[in-house]
């Protein structure tokens, strides 16, 4: 059976109405306390401390009461305190916490994993959509049927290329309703510590058109 990511409307009205008034945290100024939302990896150290990482290696430390049950991206709002927790950074409140729905890696060289059909994804043009700690996060549009069925959104890649292309099969379902979602990928597998790579993301728009945009790659710290 092949892995894919399974995305559900229900988890993508929840997305949405926590994905209205963004800010981007990452110019540092924390002399006074601030509440801000980003995308972060959870990860856990290898004393159990779990710690959070933004783009370009930026740590925050949520404290004892952060749950963690594996590495995964997350979009969540906090409040940066001033005080360094050393090794980890900021000492942060988290406010909540979701993470990401997790699309999987499809090499265009094995037939078997490549996505059977592509009905159109519209990115939307935000901060959102990022590369970050090896992940490229997706903020997008896309039809979805009422109720809606199980869609795929699947990422091609040909080994060695810095070009990837974004895919999304809905599976049969209707095109009822036009609404946001998000997905990640752990693209870290393809680009290693290539810091500061130029990559090309690819897509076919809703409308049919082919669209294209790059990013600088933000290496796993």
């Amino acid at each position: 059976m092949k892995r894919k990511s399974i995305i559900y409307l229900c988890a993508l009205v929840v997305l949405a109405s926590c994905s209205k008034g963004y800010s981007d945290p990452m110019d540092g100024q924390y002399d006074k306390p601030r509440k801000v939302e980003d995308i972060v990896t959870v990860k856990q150290d290898a004393d159990g401390t779990v710690y959070l990482q933004s783009r370009g290696g930026e740590r925050f430390y949520p404290g004892a009461g952060c749950p963690f049950e594996r590495q995964q991206r997350a979009m969540c709002s906090m409040t940066i305190y001033a005080e360094e927790i050393p090794l980890y950074g900021h000492r942060v409140e988290v406010g909540w916490l979701e993470p990401l729905d997790e699309g999987l890696l499809y090499n265009v060289a094995d037939t078997d994993s490549k996505s059977s059909s592509d009905d159109g994804i519209d990115l939307l043009d935000d901060w959102i959509t990022q590369i970050g700690d090896g992940y490229l996060s997706v903020h997008y549009n896309a039809w979805w049927g009422e109720p809606a069925g199980l869609h795929y959104i699947g990422l091609e890649y040909e080994p060695g290329s810095t070009s990837l292309t974004l895919v999304h099969d809905a599976a049969g379902d209707a095109r009822d309703i036009y609404t946001d979602g998000m997905v990640c990928f752990d693209i870290s597998s393809l680009f290693g510590d290539a810091d500061g790579t130029q990559i090309t993301l690819n897509w076919t728009k809703t409308t049919g058109e082919k669209a294209s945009k790059k990013f600088e790659y933000d290496a796993r710290k």
